[in-house]
């Protein structure tokens, strides 16, 4: 059976989403707390322009899982999430917690690091099949941030 993340419901991809994240976060794995200082540096790593267009949280969620669905191994994870019982909902599209989700998803691609001059580093993991549907992830985690920013 293929997997198509397009066809999921909204409430499915935030669900799945909040699942994998949730997993990640348990292990320590990841940087939880996205700063300003590391979107500027995400921005500058992936030559982001500022953008104005908002992002749904269940589109950025629905980018995020097909990033994820890249790795075969995860692809599983996400068909059994799909396919079996519908897993709770942590994330309250309306929260911060999507954007904690995605960076989460992120950086199961891209390595996140502090240099010893305290700058941000980035680099990728593994070279990704989609080069593009990396930057568009880390794209709208940066508007989605920027966002909540005043």
């Amino acid at each position: 059976m293929a997997l198509d993340i397009s066809s999921l419901d909204d409430a499915m991809v935030l669900a799945v989403l909040g699942t994998l994240a949730r997993s990640r976060i348990r292990s320590g794995e990841c940087i939880t707390e996205p700063t300003a200082e590391i979107v500027a540096a995400l921005s500058r790593e992936f030559a982001i322009a500022p953008s104005i267009t908002p992002v749904s949280p269940s589109e950025f969620a629905r980018a995020s899982l097909q990033l994820l669905a890249q790795d075969p191994a995860m692809a599983q994870n996400i068909e059994a999430l799909t396919t079996g019982p519908r897993p709770k909902a942590f994330i309250d599209p309306g929260t911060v917690a999507v954007v904690v989700a995605a960076f989460v998803a992120l950086q199961t691609e891209v390595k996140i690091t502090r240099n010893t001059n305290g700058q941000w580093t980035f680099s990728l993991r593994k070279p990704t099949m989609s080069d593009s549907l990396l930057r568009k992830v880390a794209e709208m985690f940066i508007v989605s941030f920027k966002g909540g920013q005043d």
